[in-house]
């Protein structure tokens, strides 16, 4: 019964024309057939997300900012959010918190949330091995004062995470 079918990333000209040919078909009543108000919606869910490209970061009273590609990992400690570059591993306060950075500005594809107070940048990660409890531990190209660990709950889903 399939009448169109549309790939991601959805192309407005391409989802229009599946749209009336549904409408060319007759398929529905006149209760289901498709409105602006339903397209808007569905183009609202459905279009490309751009994400953050830079921070601007705070060194003391200085300010200048850092390219999201440059971050190794962000973590959280009493309050306040930071941005630990790779390679040099200089840290950097931002004023986004994790959730924020989760949520909404970093790409899902590249940055995962490994427990509580940390998002890795995949392009940073140089190895994973196993620590107590059934947790990860991994070592990335900035170095960190603190063991990087993965939370037990979410082994599993950052290995099907990296193994997409």
């Amino acid at each position: 019964n399939c009448i169109d079918y549309v790939l991601k990333p959805i192309q407005e000209e391409r989802l229009l024309k599946a749209f009336s040919k549904v409408e060319t078909l007759g398929v529905g009543t006149d209760s289901t057939r498709i409105t602006p108000d339903f397209f808007n919606q569905f183009m609202k869910n459905y279009t490309h997300k751009t994400y953050k490209k830079r921070f601007l970061v705070r060194t003391g009273t200085k300010l200048s900012y850092t390219m999201v590609d440059n971050a190794a990992y962000f973590y959280a400690e009493d309050g306040i959010t930071f941005l630990v570059e790779s390679n040099s591993s200089q840290k950097f306060v931002i004023d986004y918190s994790l959730n924020e950075l989760e949520s909404a500005l970093l790409d899902p594809q590249k940055f995962y949330r490994i427990n509580r107070s940390m998002i890795i940048n995949l392009d940073n990660l140089l190895e994973m091995k196993p620590y107590q409890n059934g947790r990860l531990v991994l070592s990335l190209t900035a170095r960190s004062d603190d063991a990087i660990v993965v939370a037990r709950e979410r082994v599993n889903e950052f290995k099907s995470w990296i193994n997409q």
